[in-house]
Order: C-alpha cells, then structure tokens, then sequence
C-alpha cells in the first residue's frame, strides 16, 4: 500500500500489480485507507478505477467480489456510499449467477 501512495504522490496515479485476481480488491483498499490520510483525490480515483472494473467484468469471480465486498463494509463508514453504490449495481448484473451459485 506504501508503495500506491507514493506513486500516487508523484504521479497523480496509480497502478495495481497484476497478480492474476481482479484489481477490484487492492481497489476497494486504497479507497478505504484514503480516509486515514485525508487524500480526496486519491478516494476519487480509487472509486474510478474501482467502478470501471467491476463495469469490465463479463463474469464474476464470487470469491474475489465478496473479499472487496468484505474491505468495503467493514473498513468504510456506513454513510459512505462510493463504492457500496457499485457494489449493488454489480449484485444486480450478476445476480443469476450469484443465485445459482454454490
């Protein structure tokens, strides 16, 4: 994480390490920590980016969804609706297949 922040200090940006998973976590994360430090722009940006892959997703790896789901809920303030407003349309375009999963 200290390694986004300082990018993001000197760019204006950052970019998630491809580590085989979907982004969508590290996302929810940096969105999350943006609070401690009072960095808007970067809770902007991480919303951004985090709405745009969900957006991407063609099918949903459930495991990874409920992670950042997980991130999202238990580290963000409850009236704070950046990213629990996506994670809802996401439920809603995936949820066949979230109902007949095991």
């Amino acid at each position: 994480m200290a390694g986004i922040l300082s990018r993001y200090s000197y760019a204006l940006d950052y970019q998630i390490d491809d580590d085989g998973k979907l982004p969508v976590v590290q996302h929810a994360r940096v969105y999350a920590i943006t609070d401690r430090f009072s960095i808007q722009q970067l809770k902007d940006l991480a919303q951004q980016k985090f709405s745009a892959a969900l957006k991407d997703l063609k099918t949903l790896d459930i495991d990874v969804f409920v992670t950042a789901v997980k991130v999202i809920y238990t580290s963000t303030l409850r009236s704070d609706h950046g990213l629990r407003d996506s994670v809802k349309g996401t439920l809603v375009k995936f949820k066949q297949e979230l109902r007949d999963s095991d």
